[in-house]
């Protein structure tokens, strides 16, 4: 970090903002479930059955939701709300992508795979070259 201890590193700007970002692109795809479910189009999305499409749809939300607060907090430069949320989303997400790919193979696409791999990244990084500086 810096000399001035009021200033976040813009990499820990980036991964926050980057989250922002999934935390939306989850969200819409939140809406579209939410219309495919109120279609009746659940077995046209290429869901098994409809269980699969509701663990897939709670999985997605669960994720949003721990985008947002981790987001906020490396804003913030949060100890909890940054660094070991973000681990809890990787976590989330790593058991989202096994039961898709178990149950749902038909599910398995490149957003699965950036899902997974995002939280991943984030985790090293605010593990390793972020350490100190998510302190509060």
């Amino acid at each position: 970090m810096s000399s001035n201890r009021n200033q976040r590193p813009a990499g820990l700007t980036a991964l926050a903002i980057i989250n922002f970002v999934e935390f939306a692109m989850g969200a819409l795809g939140l809406v579209g479930a939410a219309f495919t479910y109120w279609g009746g189009q659940i077995e046209n999305e290429g869901f098994t059955s409809a269980s699969g499409f509701f663990v897939v749809v709670t999985f997605n939300g669960l994720l949003c939701i721990l985008l947002l607060i981790s987001g906020i907090g490396l804003m913030g430069c949060r100890k909890i709300l940054g660094r070991h949320l973000v681990s809890a989303i990787f976590a989330v997400a790593l058991i989202k992508g096994v039961y898709v790919v178990q149950n749902e193979p038909d599910q398995f696409d490149l957003i699965l795979v950036a899902f997974v791999v995002w939280p991943l990244i984030t985790t090293i990084l605010v593990n390793t070259v972020f350490r100190e500086d998510l302190v509060k």
